[in-house]
């Protein structure tokens, strides 16, 4: 009786779907991933890859498309420290990994 009950609560939500933001201006870009930028090193984000509420949460951090970043750390299997608009965020390796930038020349 309560398997049917949590049954249908659960069967009328769509699935998780994947999702994919990018600007048109950057589709010829190369698509580096965020964990691949060194600790210190500055970019800009040109595409997020994931399923919808991943996308939603770094949007309402503040991470948007053609934002500038910069890593703070990035260390292997550690989270990575990034600061966008001046605000210190701290994202698991797999969501960085949807994340992808081009890095900045200059510095």
């Amino acid at each position: 009786m309560l398997f049917s009950r949590l049954s249908a609560l659960f069967k009328d939500k769509k699935p998780n779907r994947r999702a994919s933001v990018s600007s048109p201006g950057y589709k010829n870009l190369p698509r580096i991933p965020l964990t691949e930028l060194p600790s210190g090193k500055k970019g800009e984000i040109i595409a997020m890859d994931g399923n919808k509420r991943l996308i939603r949460r770094m949007i309402s951090l503040g991470v948007t498309i053609g934002c500038p970043i910069r890593v703070i750390t990035n260390t292997k299997n550690a989270p990575i420290l990034i600061s966008v608009w001046e605000t210190t965020i701290a994202l698991n390796p797999t969501e960085a990994d949807r994340i992808f930038i081009k890095p900045d020349s200059s510095c």
